[in-house]
Parts: C-alpha cells; structure tokens; sequence
C-alpha cells in the first residue's frame, strides 16, 4: 500500500517517470500506473489504485479484462479490454488512468513500488509517516 503525504509533494513527477519507465520502457507520465493531481495553490492529490476489497471496477468490466489476486492486485488482460471506459467511470478514487484509450492500473510492481523509490522528500511511500 501506498502513503502520500502531500505537503511533503513538489510535483516533480519522479515517481510518474519511473512508473512509466518500468512500465512501458519510456519516460513519460501520462503512461503512468499513478497520477499526482495538482491544483495549485491547494495541496496534490495522490491517484493509486488502492486495491479494494470489492473493487468497482471489476465489477463493471463487461468482458472480465480487470481480475484481482488474492493479495488485491488488479491486473489487466489486454487483449480482452474493449477500453469502454466503464471502469475508469467506477472507480471511486480515479484511479484508473488511461492513456489514448489503454487503461493504466497500478499493480504494486510485484511489490517493489518503484515510484516510492525516487520520491527525493518521502511524499509517497510505502510507510505510514509520523507528523
């Protein structure tokens, strides 16, 4: 699980390059498992999928593309999404990203939460932090 302290963000984007990276072999946010919402002068906000119990939007998916392991983790099957959408419409911490129609969900990097791993202040990760 993810923790994010936003006081701590400067926005910088390393955790969404090295997501991309690790994930698609490129440098480039918007291809991101994660997202970092920033409204300026109100604090970011963290976009992860925060693998629920009964996740919405498995439920959704009309051709059963997202299914969740045991340990939460939702992968997605791409070669049965049809990108309709439902899912990103569902899920209530818009977590689910798309990038020209492919969805994006974070799947933990089989744990090793990559992105927690360049964050320079600590804003994102992996340990609750004290105040």
């Amino acid at each position: 699980m993810l923790y994010f302290t936003a006081q701590e963000c400067t926005e910088c984007y390393a955790c969404r390059l090295k997501c991309s990276f690790v994930k698609e072999k490129e440098y480039n946010p918007a291809k991101a498992r994660l997202g970092i919402d920033g409204k300026w002068p109100r604090l970011p906000e963290l976009k992860n999928c925060r693998q629920c119990k009964k996740p919405a939007c498995v439920e959704v998916c009309p051709v059963t593309a997202l299914t969740q392991a045991e340990d939460g983790v939702i992968a997605v099957d791409y070669d049965l999404c049809t990108e309709c959408g439902l899912c990103v419409e569902a899920c209530p911490f818009d977590a689910v990203l798309t990038f020209e129609g492919k969805i994006h969900i974070c799947d933990t990097c089989n744990g090793e939460y990559h992105c927690t791993k360049v964050c320079s202040t600590g804003a994102i990760s992996r340990e609750r932090r004290s105040k």
